[in-house]
């Protein structure tokens, strides 16, 4: 599982016709927390499905196109907005310059996230009506300011808990980023970089299920064939040369 912890297991692995030795082999697996880094560089994807969001990640707020080219992103706060910051697209992919601020997702639940900026303080929609306003505060909870992310056609709505017109838009007239009646300004997206998973292994295998289709390198990579209810084994299956499927659990073993 992708639980946070440490873990040891004693697990006996066969191959499929049970005809070679049973290997018994000792693992300790430590799943650690989600590593991203908080700085721009590099390139961030586009977020197509609200169900990928998670505790943790890391999001860029961004105006939403269709084409490549300019593209602007959410920057410094200012008294009742954020600032645009110009950078670039390309299809799904956003390469976002210097100056776009990232966005923390935390105290995720019930479709909700608490939205907290790099300086530790937390979104925070004000005032009401069909101008509204897009600032920062110390303590998301005294202001029950938790968001709501929704995304269709690509497009993201970030609509707060405390005003149902306080939803996050992209004003191309004043070019900045503020809190508008539901439809009112233009539609954002939302861009993410993929989470990195490390499992430190020690021992000669282990298992491994990731959310999202990736690869793995540096180790023979296996199917799982099937457990064995009576002789509680993991059976092997075919090595694994292509992609993982998400959500699927593999055998791996590092190399040495």
């Amino acid at each position: 599982t992708a639980t946070v912890g440490t873990y040891a297991a004693t697990i006996t692995i066969s191959d499929v016709a049970e005809e070679a030795d049973d290997v018994v082999v000792n693992v300790s697996m430590t799943v650690t927390e989600p590593v991203i880094n908080d700085d721009v560089t590099g390139t961030w994807n586009l977020v197509t499905d609200a169900a990928d969001l998670m505790e943790g990640m890391k999001v860029i707020v961004a105006q939403s196109v269709n084409a490549s080219g300019t593209i602007y992103t959410m920057g410094k706060q200012n008294s009742n907005n954020r600032a645009q910051v110009e950078s670039t697209v390309d299809g799904e992919t956003l390469s976002p310059a210097v100056g776009t601020k990232v966005i923390t997702l935390v105290d995720a639940g019930n479709g909700m996230f608490a939205l907290q900026t790099s300086n530790g303080k937390y979104l925070s929609a004000a005032g009401s009506g069909t101008n509204n306003h897009l600032k920062e505060a110390d303590d998301y909870n005294s202001n029950k300011e938790k968001w709501t992310i929704t995304i269709a056609d690509n497009k993201a709505k970030i609509q707060a808990a405390s005003q149902n017109k306080n939803t996050i838009r992209y004003n191309s007239t004043s070019s900045l980023f503020s809190c508008y009646a539901e439809d009112g300004q233009s539609a954002i997206a939302l861009y993410a970089k993929p989470f990195d998973y490390t499992r430190n292994v020690s021992g000669n295998y282990a298992t491994i299920c990731l959310p999202k289709a990736g690869k793995i390198i540096g180790a023979t990579l296996y199917e799982i064939a099937y457990y064995g209810e009576t002789s509680k084994k993991i059976f092997f299956d075919e090595i694994v040369n292509g992609e993982m499927e998400a959500g699927i659990p593999y055998i791996f073993q590092p190399a040495a």
